[in-house]
């Protein structure tokens, strides 16, 4: 655990807590009340909603990750687990031999498989599957041109923490991310403040 966590106050500006997540790169902060009880949490999905209160300014090719880490569909899971733990990662798009997206892999597709695992005491089940067959398959995409608020919508709707953009060859072009879409959110609420 973290000892001594950053929060917010349930009467803080928005702003200030977007503020602390963005610089402090926090997924999440929890949220005291007036006695320092905890009485909630924000998280990154939450914040996206303000997107709908605001005007479609920004594409999302302008905060989209435009190089993106890979895996081969044929890469076992704990190998998947490793590189997104080393580099910081919740997903990795999984491709073929050509680079073509064959599905996607999220750090908690991982934790269900080793879960499930534990529970059968079987290791040889997480040890022994390829990311190939515990990815997604339906990957979400968007495309580059469109706004940011409709990335943000898209990912709220399907409850998902990101989505795929697609080169016209099936290969990977770039990621747009809640993270990616909580910076372009302080970003905008900062350019609207001024």
């Amino acid at each position: 655990m973290t000892p001594r966590p950053v929060y917010a106050y349930e009467d803080d500006d928005v702003m200030d807590a977007l503020t602390l997540m963005v610089a402090r790169n926090f997924g999440a902060l929890p949220v005291l009340n007036r006695e320092k009880k905890v009485s909630g949490i924000v998280t990154e999905r939450e914040l996206l909603l303000i997107f709908q209160d605001l005007d479609e300014l920004f594409p999302v090719k302008k905060f989209m990750t435009k190089k993106v880490s890979t895996i081969y569909e044929d890469v076992p899971v704990f190998e998947a687990v490793k590189l997104m733990i080393r580099r910081g990662f919740r997903r990795l798009p999984i491709v073929d031999d050509q680079n073509k997206v064959k599905g996607i892999i999220t750090a908690a597709d991982a934790l269900k498989l080793f879960t499930k695992a534990v529970v059968k005491s079987d290791p040889d089940m997480f040890f022994s599957k390829k990311v190939s067959q515990v990815a997604t398959k339906d990957v979400l995409t968007i495309d580059p041109e469109k706004s940011i608020n409709e990335a943000a919508s898209t990912m709220i709707m399907k409850k998902v923490g990101s989505l795929l953009v697609l080169k016209e060859d099936g290969t990977v072009g770039g990621i747009i991310t809640e993270r990616d879409l909580i910076i372009a959110l302080h970003y905008q609420l900062h350019i609207r403040g001024e």
